[in-house]
């Protein structure tokens, strides 16, 4: 997060005693680029069959704290639980609320949700100001966080893969939230070496 994110509501922070915590009471940290940095290249060079896994896991988890908090905010304003909103409506709160929260600016689109697939775009990833320059997407914990928020506000379990990211050139980072046998089949098809750019094109264009 940002100092900035402070702003928003989104947390609560008492500066006499050092504490920060999210809108509903958990507690809350701030982590630099540097901190982010230190730490994915531990996990690497100690673990790195397990790196990208552990990423995402602990994306999933932070990502089901978020979610409560978003739907706290929610029922707020709207005096309802974010659940009982259209799905489009819920995303659009969380694409109000996470890029003041300091989660980086995204637009999130869900044209293709009727057929199983949400895309998030994502610019001023904090993985990716700690990564530099990649081969491969380096926002394994954003795509755990998305998991589990989108997840919830379906009803169903939603997977989600990182199709292009900055830190490999491109001009943002693409999220892909969809069921895992699609998603899964989307990794499928970029191990068999199919270029990330054409997979996204094609998806655009309504195709699978």
């Amino acid at each position: 997060m940002t100092v900035n994110a402070l702003s928003t509501g989104f947390y609560s922070a008492d500066f006499s005693s050092g504490s920060l915590g999210l809108y509903d009471g958990s507690p809350a940290m701030m982590a630099s680029a540097g901190l982010i940095s230190a730490l994915m290249q531990s996990l690497a060079a100690e673990a790195p069959a397990v790196a990208q896994p552990i990423w995402f896991e602990t994306g999933r988890q932070w990502g089901a704290s978020l979610i409560n908090t978003v739907d706290q905010l929610v029922q707020a304003e709207r005096g309802a639980p974010l659940s009982s909103l259209p799905f489009e409506e819920g995303a659009a709160y969380l694409q109000r609320w996470l890029p003041g929260a300091g989660y980086g600016a995204m637009a999130i689109e869900t044209t293709g949700y009727g057929k199983g697939v949400v895309a998030v775009r994502l610019v001023n990833s904090l993985f990716v100001a700690a990564a530099g320059h990649a081969a491969e997407p380096v926002c394994h914990l954003y795509a755990g966080l998305f998991s589990a928020c989108f997840s919830a506000m379906a009803g169903r379990e939603l997977d989600c893969l990182e199709l292009e990211c900055q830190s490999m050139g491109a001009s943002e980072c693409l999220f892909i939230i969809a069921t895992p046998k699609k998603a899964g089949g989307l990794r499928e098809r970029i191990a068999a070496g199919e270029d990330r750019h054409a997979i996204a094109e094609s998806l655009r264009a309504g195709g699978g």
